[in-house]
């Protein structure tokens, strides 16, 4: 994601394909906004960005309880920015259709919460 995420390597089509919504226009703002040196995206700024929620209720098992016991939290939070993410390509690739990613997901099993 954070190799995926120079939006150098996006071509002008590609971008004002995300502008015409407003939902791909929010993650493209959160995209710009969460860089760090080199241009590079700031994973940590992204999930707190895109998945408010799910980053504070994780903040808040680890204060309360310590890591070893949060690991809903730790799925809830990792699947909302694949999420976000996932979304951010589809409308960003005008030739990739929904229906066509959740073929290809079939075959490609996310890695398991330690």
């Amino acid at each position: 994601m954070v190799h995926g995420a120079m939006l150098r390597d996006y071509s002008e089509e590609q971008l004002w394909q995300v502008i015409g919504s407003p939902r791909a226009r929010r993650r493209l703002a959160i995209l710009q906004k969460c860089r760090g040196k080199q241009g590079r995206l700031d994973a940590t700024c992204f999930a707190k960005a895109a998945c408010s929620a799910e980053y504070v209720a994780l903040a808040n098992c680890v204060r309360s309880s310590g890591a070893e016991s949060c690991q809903q939290q730790v799925a809830a939070l990792t699947g909302c920015v694949r999420d976000e993410w996932k979304a951010f390509l589809i409308s960003s690739s005008p030739s990739l259709q929904h229906d066509a990613l959740q073929r290809i997901e079939k075959f490609v099993e996310p890695p398991s919460p330690l």
